[in-house]
């Protein structure tokens, strides 16, 4: 075999080897733990979370508080 030749049978294997691996993977949706509980405790640090909307620029103190 010369050297083109085997280029293309390393290129070969490696795509079906790529392949192959990333099929098996699957993906689920994250849940995020109440994020209340964090302003909480960086409240008790001293420091002030604000939650602001990056469209409207609306912010507000508090998680759960309306804007």
């Amino acid at each position: 075999m010369n050297r083109r030749q085997l280029s293309l049978l390393f290129l070969l294997l490696l795509v079906s080897a790529h392949k192959s691996i990333s099929g098996g993977a699957a993906a689920r949706p994250l849940s995020f733990p109440d994020q209340g509980r964090y302003a909480k405790a960086f409240s008790s640090l001293g420091m002030r979370c604000e939650c602001c909307d990056a469209g409207g620029g609306q912010c507000r103190s508090e998680w759960d508080s309306p804007a």
